[in-house]
């Protein structure tokens, strides 16, 4: 699953950079959760890897909700955790 975690640690430490305005990528990224998740899913190796990938999607998804930087920052260390 390295790849997958790679692309998506790249996405969130941008977005970090960014000011946690959900723009590091285009439609936001509850827009790349979804497919994240196949690219994700195609690499599990563990049997645990599956929680942790849903666990994530769902934070993507409700990424875009979160009422501020300081939220959406703590969304982003909690992922990249």
């Amino acid at each position: 699953m390295n790849n997958a975690i790679e692309r998506l640690k790249k996405i969130l430490k941008l977005e970090q950079q960014q000011g946690c305005r959900n723009k590091a990528v285009i439609g936001g990224l509850a827009r790349m959760a979804d497919r994240w998740q196949i690219d994700a899913a195609k690499e599990v190796t563990l049997d645990g890897q599956m929680a942790l990938i849903r666990q994530i999607v769902a934070q993507l998804h409700g990424y875009g909700n979160l009422s501020g930087a300081p939220a959406r920052k703590e969304a982003i260390e909690s992922m990249l955790a």
